[in-house]
């Protein structure tokens, strides 16, 4: 049933504004660089696999990416605000409906599956394949600035239930909790409205976080403490959609420029080494592709 051991799994999908398969490439290839289990799988459609065999020559796709499944895929409407730098929004498709389905989809026994934009750094992430964890995500988050997230950001409601990222999850495909999990969240899914009504969250757009937060909710209840465990560090580290990279100097080293949230117009820089982070403004990534593209093949 399954064609690999433990590896990390991508997901892609180009929407016309955003070039994912780019991130892919910039992801699997920190990966590829600073973990150990860096077996990599790209799961993705035909129209941004076309893309990525326009980018990369063959020896350069078989240096960051093991394993593609190519899938034709009619993506439900999910239309999703960004911001680019605190002064630009845009306005495009956000193909992300169908992430409950990497359970079924994953060709590991083990499975890390990171979102494109977050960019590894060391290899803490590691420590999970070596543990008896079935199901884990993060549940904090500081920013680069060392700021928490907004409140929307750390539970559903103010008075609500707590958030759960689903940036980053690790299973076990054999794992009969992680079944239940992902089995849960393509129910809230499909039921979404119910749960938006339930737990008063905001906003018209489907958030993958928000479903995997009540996935963890409803098993969590069920026990004194966490079923769904934290990844190791327990804390994620993210960069805002405010915020701009100035440079980046190694693939693990980059400088960003941070907006204060309250008064955008004052800004610090903050130099990332040697860390995970979730990048939050893509095109800010993208506007350095050529240049990592030059770091990954040195």
């Amino acid at each position: 049933m399954y064609k690999f051991d433990k590896g990390v799994l991508l997901i892609a999908y180009n929407n016309g504004k955003i070039d994912y398969e780019k991130l892919a490439i910039i992801a699997a290839a920190n990966v590829k660089r600073y973990m150990k289990n860096n077996h990599v799988t790209l799961l993705t459609d035909l129209k941004t696999f076309n893309a990525l065999e326009l980018e990369l020559n063959p020896d350069q796709l078989s240096l960051v990416f093991d394993h593609i499944i190519v899938e034709d895929i009619q993506h439900e409407r999910n239309t999703r605000t960004h911001r680019d730098s605190p002064w630009n929004e845009f306005s495009t498709q956000f193909n992300n409906k169908n992430k409950h389905s990497i359970f079924q989809k994953s060709p590991y026994k083990q499975t890390l599956m990171i979102d494109v934009d977050y960019i590894v750094g060391n290899n803490s992430l590691d420590v999970i394949f070596d543990t008896d964890s079935e199901l884990a995500m993060y549940k904090s988050a500081v920013s680069v600035r060392n700021y928490k997230p907004r409140i929307w950001e750390q539970k559903l409601h103010p008075d609500g239930i707590d958030m759960w990222w689903s940036t980053v999850v690790y299973w076990r495909s054999d794992s009969e909790l992680a079944s239940l999990f992902f089995g849960i969240w393509e129910h809230v899914k499909e039921n979404y409205q119910y749960y938006k009504w339930l737990y008063k969250f905001p906003g018209v757009l489907f958030r993958t976080d928000y479903a995997a937060s009540i996935a963890a909710h409803i098993l969590n209840g069920h026990s004194k403490g966490n079923i769904v465990e934290e990844l190791p560090g327990k804390v994620m580290r993210f960069s805002e959609q405010i915020d701009d990279i100035v440079e980046f100097k190694q693939l693990n080293d980059y400088v960003i420029l941070c907006p204060d949230p309250k008064e955008l117009w004052k800004n610090i820089c903050s130099r990332v080494t040697n860390e995970n982070i979730h990048l939050m403004n893509k095109m800010a990534i993208l506007r350095h592709y050529h240049k990592i593209k030059e770091l990954i093949y040195e």
